[in-house]
């Protein structure tokens, strides 16, 4: 009875074996795939200078153009303001110089209480070189003017003749967003 049980059992073994093949091989399963593509669009800041001047007879800004023949005692109308062009808010900083050419173009000692500048202070504050606008500025939008006019001191003597005053101006902008609570506060200004 050994071999008999022996076989028994081997057959049995056998036939849960091709019965569990049999299930698994006829076992079915639902499945699917999906792909999704999703674009993520970085904003942008872009700003652009915005240079005009008042008419001598007044009225609306025009574009600023080189003004010739200006005597001491004088302003000349040089608005200087920031559009923002691009499509985030951004803070606004402004750099400007003045330095003086003689006719043959080489460069004078330009003394500061010869020629000065109007300085908005309400809406600018000054930290160093740069002026900071005290808001930040929505897209489309454009600041109040950092300064309006040029002026040139009485005192001036004939060193100044024939001398060309260059107004050097440098706007920067950065983004609001995560970035400080206002312009003086801001990383990612642009290196000088």
């Amino acid at each position: 009875m050994g071999k008999r049980i022996q076989k028994c059992l081997a057959l049995a073994a056998l036939m849960c074996l091709c019965l569990a093949l049999l299930t698994a091989g006829s076992s079915a399963y639902f499945t699917s795939v999906g792909t999704a593509r999703n674009t993520v669009t970085a904003g942008n800041i872009r700003i652009e200078l915005v240079e005009t001047a008042i008419p001598p007879t007044g009225g609306a800004p025009v574009p600023f153009t080189d003004p010739v023949g200006v005597m001491p005692g004088t302003s000349v109308s040089k608005r200087v303001q920031v559009k923002n062009t691009g499509d985030q808010p951004a803070y606004i900083r402004v750099g400007y110089t003045l330095s003086a050419l003689s006719s043959s173009g080489a460069v004078l000692e330009l003394e500061p209480a010869m020629v000065s500048v109007d300085e908005n202070t309400s809406a600018w504050t000054r930290q160093g070189a740069y002026c900071y606008y005290n808001s930040p500025l929505a897209p489309g939008e454009t600041t109040q003017p950092v300064f309006t006019s040029v002026s040139f001191s009485p005192d001036m003597g004939n060193a100044y003749q024939d001398m060309k005053l260059v107004v050097t101006v440098n706007a920067a902008a950065t983004q609001t967003a995560n970035n400080g609570t206002s312009a003086l506060t801001a990383a990612g200004w642009p290196a000088a």
